[in-house]
């Protein structure tokens, strides 16, 4: 019997209609105890990138702390950002190295064009030794802490727009907010980050210091300037066609799609698959991306009319097959994140669709006896009415029988941490799932630090499991793990668990007349597989 072990994932059945597919991935949601959560979250912010910034005069810069400011002795950053329309969140640790305070001594600002200090946002200290986070068009917005600082101690600041408000936070604690749904602080021009001084000469700047590795900029949930060291790992080459001139990120992203018609001017294009349903085959579909605007236009398409494809109307989604369409109404936003995911064999139909930005979702089956689509060339991004948001090329996925044959890119990005680690942001997390279950390894790290869990490398299982059981013990409860258990069994003779699971809701790929939390008893016999959560 196999159990407890980490495998390559290549299922040979096929799914029920709207069933989701079994996950393998072991993450380890963190509840009361914080100390692991706390160790991946250091490593996350271990390096810094000093090509990132701007040298200005000649501040001193020891392990990512840079301090010695003055108006001739600054950093700032390499490239600009724009806040424009957008929810934003800037992050800056700040440290403070003496008393007493001569002025509202400058620590970081986000500056727009031109040369005022005004339409602006950032931090300051204070004469009463307090930290001040501010917004400022002329009119000054600010909130600051309760009491002094300490000295020599490190505090994360940031300031954050939900669209609604502005949140200032210190060490993650909420100090003041305004609930302002327009943006005050002249987003509308590319912001660069100055760093221990006024952009003006003569104002304050700050005996204190920066930590480069807390410095981050994230726009929309995405974090576009950091002050670590970071990459992209290129699991999958690039499997499509660029046609025309549509937009593509380096971890595969794409929009700007345009030219209505068959095909269209700008898109992307697949290889020749084979979506037939013929001889008791099944097909599944999945992808992601963000929806933009409210009028008719195609997900994805094949380039012959009316063979496979995906789109929405705005208020309706729509799966059609070789002529044969299934209809799910939904309501979405412009802006809004969405999952699809569509589904056929040969007498049913199936399309579920996840607005993810409302947590809604919406979902049909239709049973209706299905013609083959012969093999086709198929597209991204247009057809009659283009798309006009963006798709995650990582995220499609094509599924014959339960097998992937077709996913354009894989692509991680991920913050180098020291010792050679690489910690990746629950944005990829999906990303990372994937090469585990399509390779049966994972070299990433992976956290969420607003929801507290983290997923470990393959490499750190172990390790995890040794810390939890002779470091930890009380854990013991606190910990969930994803577990995977397989072997062979024969009809009525009860199989009995290696490990229990946590309760009998797991999932078994065998008929069964009796389960429990240790063992189950099979109505046939053969190869059993059994997923579900347990204890460390």
């Amino acid at each position: 019997m196999k159990n407890l072990r980490f495998m390559k994932i290549t299922p040979d059945m096929q799914y029920e209609i709207g069933q989701d597919k079994v996950s393998y991935f072991p993450a380890w949601d963190v509840k009361d105890d914080e100390t692991l959560l706390n160790k991946v979250k250091q490593l996350a912010h271990s390096t810094f990138d000093l090509s990132k910034f701007t040298k200005v005069g000649s501040p001193i810069i020891s392990d990512g702390i840079v301090s010695g400011f003055s108006d001739s002795n600054y950093l700032k950053g390499a490239t600009t950002f724009n806040l424009s329309g957008a929810k934003w969140k800037i992050t800056v640790g700040v440290i403070l190295h003496s008393t007493p305070f001569s002025g509202y001594e400058s620590l970081w600002h986000a500056y727009g064009t031109g040369t005022s200090y005004f339409n602006s946002l950032g931090c300051v200290i204070g004469t009463n030794g307090k930290l001040v986070l501010s917004i400022s068009d002329g009119t000054v917005r600010s909130h600051s802490t309760a009491n002094a600082i300490e000295i020599d101690k490190l505090y994360i600041t940031s300031i954050e727009f939900t669209g609604a408000s502005y949140i200032f936070k210190v060490n993650d604690t909420v100090i003041g907010t305004y609930a302002i749904s327009t943006e005050v602080e002249g987003s509308t021009n590319d912001k660069t980050l100055w760093l221990g001084a006024y952009r003006v000469a003569g104002n304050a700047f700050s005996d204190g210091a920066i930590d480069l590795k807390t410095v981050e900029v994230e726009i929309n949930g995405v974090s576009v300037f950091s002050g670590n060291k970071t990459g992209i790992d290129t699991i999958k080459p690039d499997d499509y066609t660029v046609v025309g001139t549509p937009t593509i990120s380096a971890d595969g992203v794409a929009s700007g799609f345009s030219g209505n018609g068959m095909p269209p001017t700008s898109y992307i294009k697949t290889p020749s698959l084979d979506l037939s349903v013929s001889d008791g085959h099944q097909i599944i579909i999945e992808g992601e991306g963000t929806y933009v605007g409210s009028t008719s236009q195609r997900f994805f398409s094949g380039l012959t009319e009316k063979k496979v494809y995906l789109y929405t109307t705005g208020s309706s989604w729509y799966f059609s097959y070789n002529g044969t369409s299934l209809q799910v109404y939904t309501s979405f936003t412009s802006g809004d994140k969405f999952s699809v995911r569509a589904e056929a064999d040969s007498g049913r139909m199936y399309l579920k669709i996840v607005n993810i930005s409302t947590n809604t979702t919406y979902q049909d089956t239709k049973t209706e006896t299905l013609t083959s689509a012969p093999s086709d060339d198929y597209f991204f991004g247009g057809g009659y009415n283009n798309w006009q948001g963006d798709i995650n090329l990582n995220a499609f996925k094509i599924y014959v029988d339960g097998n992937l044959i077709y996913q354009p890119c894989l692509k991680i990005p991920y913050t180098e941490a020291k010792n050679n680690n690489k910690v990746v942001d629950v944005l990829y997390r999906e990303r990372v799932k994937d090469l585990f279950e399509q390779e049966g390894y994972n070299g990433y790290y992976t956290v969420d630090e607003e929801n507290k869990n983290f997923t470990l490398p393959t490499h750190q299982f172990n390790d995890v499991i040794s810390y939890y059981k002779n470091g930890i013990s009380v854990c013991e409860q606190k910990v969930d793990l994803s577990l995977f258990q397989q072997g062979s069994c024969t009809n009525g003779n009860e199989v009995t668990f290696i490990k229990p699971f946590r309760d009998t809701d797991y999932v078994l790929s065998i008929p069964y007349s009796a389960k429990s939390k240790t063992a189950f008893t099979p109505t046939q016999s053969g190869e059993w597989t059994a997923y579900g959560k347990t204890h460390l």
